[in-house]
């Protein structure tokens, strides 16, 4: 069976947050990564449940992944054998590499430069303190993913005052669409 896993970010998505309300709308048949602490800045912190999680599971997933989140995920994914994810979905990586407003989350460093097997989203913003907009691209180009701008709208959270971020949920349906034609294909 087919299910969302919704890994958040650094401190979590409040009940606000694009990720929470899908999770309570659109995408009923999902679930959200269960993180001890998330305000660690260790990278085995988040990785390590997230691939206990992943390698236990029998469902297959379509990773809905932001902030930080992106990049425990891929972390997990550059890593190991992962074979229960269809596509990623990866909003507002931060740049832990070069932007002094993530250098905070720099255990996160560096950036895996690898090309993901699965098609992938990455969904980034020309106002994102924490990646400007032309990291944020050639973090794409390292992962093969397509890159989206989706314009002025901060960290893509919830101070960027998305509601259920129709646009998003948009995006996410494509990438799915692209995903079953390469099943099928």
């Amino acid at each position: 069976m087919n299910k969302y896993l919704i890994i958040p970010g650094f401190k979590g998505s409040d009940d606000i947050h694009w990720q929470t309300l899908w999770q309570n709308g659109p995408l009923l048949n999902s679930e959200r990564m269960e993180f001890e602490d998330l305000i660690s800045v260790k990278k085995g912190d988040w990785v390590k449940p997230l691939l206990n999680k992943l390698i236990n599971s029998d469902d297959k997933y379509t990773i809905v992944a932001h902030s930080l989140g992106c990049l425990a995920f891929v972390h997990t994914y550059a890593r190991y054998v992962i074979k229960n994810v269809n596509a990623a979905f990866l909003v507002a990586p931060p740049d832990v590499e070069q932007n002094s407003n993530a250098f905070f989350l720099n255990d996160f460093a560096p950036i895996p430069k690898f090309e993901f097997d699965i098609p992938t989203f990455l969904i980034a913003s020309t106002s994102d303190p924490y990646c400007t907009l032309g990291r944020a691209e050639k973090i794409a180009d390292y992962w093969g993913s397509t890159f989206i701008n989706v314009g002025d709208k901060g960290h893509i959270n919830s101070a960027s005052r998305l509601g259920s971020w129709p646009y998003g949920l948009k995006l996410l349906q494509q990438l799915e669409s692209e995903n079953s034609i390469l099943i099928h294909s």
